[in-house]
């Protein structure tokens, strides 16, 4: 639920969808179907299939995205985790586009619990 309730919105709440971020999403599980595609694309998730690389088709859009000045978000340590564990290790996709963005992007690690 945290995207796009939690963090889904500048300013939120907000409809206004230039305000809206970016996120990179798991296609196994939101883009299962055309509906859920075009829900979670409406949504300005940009699908990624875990295991392939950095340099798969999406991470290109992703990359766009930075260098057009958008937000975006990522879960770097490549899945949601829902127990109550230290933090995964962080995979390099993320780093990836920081590093190959034209302008260097602002980066704001978060880290949250549940809702809290």
């Amino acid at each position: 639920m945290d995207d796009p309730l939690l963090w889904g919105f500048k300013g939120f709440p907000s409809l206004d969808a230039n305000l809206a971020r970016w996120v990179l999403a798991a296609e196994d599980i939101c883009f299962k179907n055309s509906v859920l595609t075009y829900f979670f694309r409406l949504g300005k998730c940009i699908p990624i299939t875990r295991g392939a690389g950095i340099y798969q088709e999406y991470m290109n859009e992703a990359l766009q995205c930075l260098n057009n000045g958008a937000w975006l978000h990522t879960f770097p340590e490549g899945k949601v985790s829902q127990e109550d564990a230290p933090i995964r290790r962080l995979k390099w996709g993320t780093a990836s586009l920081i590093v190959r963005a034209h302008v260097t992007p602002i980066v704001l690690p978060m880290v949250h619990s549940g809702f809290e």
